[in-house]
């Protein structure tokens, strides 16, 4: 099935989504009990499946055209073709602000590789099964003394720590002594990047997968080192969804479970340069993530 996109305003959204929320209401008229179609009938109608994304290359992007991209909104569109969902649009916000508009109906979901499962998130949300697996990274600049590997040494050393708000890296951070004053929020990877450069921060943290990506496509590598972080564990992303959208969700993870039977689940791996996650997201659940 041919998936098309189109970028839709968030005023627009906001409006469109108030209202079919609202309608996903049984009542009583007379004799009769008439129910509103759900989501996910609603959307193989022909109404647009709305995916809130972060600007996160390789995991999410949006093309020069106003397209999403990368490894996360590509596993949703594949997973949506299963499902008989054909159109989709996307709206660009920072990490903080996920899960937020998925509870407030602005959009449909966050995509797959947004959030990170967590027992936290998972008393607000819904979580697909896991959609990427991967440890954490940090960034330095390539300087004598700079080097780090653990968020504990970046506690005893008092190094100020750039983290995207609400992420786990937040969390890993602040629990292994960060003071919360040491630890500043970017909206995504490029920005924090940019605060490492202009020593603003010490230390970068986030996903190996982002941070590789981001540091081999800045416009000088070399100033910079990446180290894999040794004291955080695995953490695995999944689209989320409201608590309403359990069908929603259940038929995601069903159309997610046929792209990776199929291999268009490791070819889309493979198209970003990431196709050894494919082997790390079979080995976790998210029931199990929930529970830790």
């Amino acid at each position: 099935m041919q998936t098309s996109i189109r970028l839709i305003s968030g005023d627009f959204l906001a409006r469109v989504l108030a209202i079919t929320a609202s309608a996903a209401v049984c009542f009583v008229a007379g004799p009769r009990t008439l129910c509103a179609q759900s989501t996910l009938d609603r959307l193989r109608g022909g109404e647009n499946a709305v995916i809130g994304i972060a600007n996160d290359p390789p995991f999410m992007s949006m093309t020069p055209d106003g397209k999403p991209d990368g490894i996360g909104p590509s596993i949703d569109k594949a997973v949506l073709g299963q499902m008989g969902v054909s159109a989709v649009a996307a709206q660009v916000m920072e990490y903080g602000a996920l899960i937020p508009a998925v509870r407030a109906h602005r959009i449909i979901f966050a995509s797959g590789g947004a959030l990170n499962i967590t027992p936290e998130r998972c008393q607000a949300v819904l979580f697909s099964e896991p959609t990427t697996c991967m440890g954490d990274a940090f960034v330095v600049r390539a300087d004598p003394g700079q080097s780090v590997t653990t968020y504990k040494e970046v506690a005893d050393r008092g190094l100020k720590i750039g983290v995207c708000g609400g992420c786990t890296m937040e969390k890993f951070a602040l629990g292994a002594g960060v003071k919360r004053e040491n630890l500043v929020i970017f909206p995504d990877d490029v920005s924090g990047l940019k605060m490492l450069l202009d020593k603003r921060i010490d230390v970068l943290a986030s996903g190996a997968g982002p941070m590789t990506h981001v540091r081999a496509t800045s416009s000088n590598p070399s100033l910079t080192a990446l180290i894999q972080v040794k004291d955080a564990p695995m953490s695995c992303t999944g689209a989320v969804f409201s608590k309403e959208d359990a069908e929603f969700r259940n038929a995601y993870n069903a159309g997610l479970k046929k792209i990776q039977e199929s291999g268009e689940y490791t070819a889309i791996l493979k198209k970003f340069g990431n196709e050894e996650l494919a082997s790390l997201v079979t080995s976790r659940s998210t029931a199990l993530l929930c529970q830790q």
